[in-house]
């Protein structure tokens, strides 16, 4: 299993589908793997609130659990990214009530809802990790300025006027 963290959240109200990224712990901001998870408008929300401490009033679905899970003497330990299908991934809640150590099948989204307001980490099935992350380089690692310009220009300069035609 690979502990992850969540980089960013991409939450897109006008359409259904908004986006977790997850990368590994203790790889590099600028290189290395992201794992991206689509997840629904209302989870999205939900991990954002969460991930940005907003006290909301009333509790809403994730905080309810949580609460059901504190009064049932349960603790979230940790969650677990267990398996891929397509495009659909598959989670697991680890909770510890006493002295039983209980598993429960959920959706990511609303796993990593829970380990947010929980403080609990996440895991990745290593296979999980290496068919569904993608590489990643944040800007050129060796970024030449001086040779972007001078291609650039050697771009403007080859232009013709025909280039601009529209049809």
């Amino acid at each position: 299993m690979i502990p992850v963290l969540i980089e960013t959240l991409v939450v897109n109200p006008k359409q259904s589908a908004s986006v977790v990224i997850l990368r590994p712990f203790g790889e590099s901001k600028t290189s290395g793997r992201i794992l991206p998870i689509y997840i629904g408008p209302n989870e999205a929300i939900s991990i954002g609130m969460a991930l940005e401490n907003i006290p909301r009033p009333r509790p809403i679905t994730h905080d309810l659990l949580m609460n059901t899970l504190e009064t049932l003497g349960a603790k979230l330990k940790f969650i677990s990214i267990v398996k891929v299908d397509g495009s659909t991934f598959y989670a697991e809640l680890h909770l510890e009530q006493g002295d039983k150590k209980l598993t429960v099948d959920s959706r990511p989204s609303d796993a990593m809802a829970l380990a947010i307001r929980a403080g609990a980490p996440i895991f990745v099935n290593d296979e999980v990790m290496d068919r569904a992350s993608y590489p990643y380089i944040l800007g050129k690692q060796d970024y030449d300025e001086a040779q972007e310009i001078e291609d650039f220009h050697n771009f403007v300069q080859t232009l013709e006027p025909s280039d601009f035609n529209s049809k």
